[in-house]
């Protein structure tokens, strides 16, 4: 659990970091072109490899999965450490 945890951290930190930077690229682009028009940022704004909103789509998504995974866990570790206490009262044995 504490590695899904440390995953989720650093899922956010990179998260954080990309986002900041392609967010940061295209405020200059519109910053440095005097206009607030954000069709300039189709024609100027070419970043190597794939598309950097591609990029934020995944990055997010997994984001939300891992997360989803981390509540997963959580819950289902309750739910076998209720089960395991009822047991254990009911019986004075361990169930496993």
């Amino acid at each position: 659990m504490l590695g899904g945890f440390a995953l989720v951290v650093a899922s956010l930190i990179v998260n954080f970091y990309y986002s900041y930077s392609i967010l940061r690229a295209l405020s200059d682009i519109v910053y440095s072109s005097g206009s607030s028009d954000f069709s300039l940022i189709e024609d100027e704004f070419m970043m190597p490899g794939p598309d950097p909103w591609l990029i934020m789509t995944v990055i997010i998504a997994i984001t939300i999965i891992r997360w989803a995974f981390l509540i997963w866990q959580a819950y289902d570790a309750f739910k076998l450490a209720k089960k395991y206490n009822e047991e254990l009262c009911e019986t004075g044995q361990p169930p496993w």
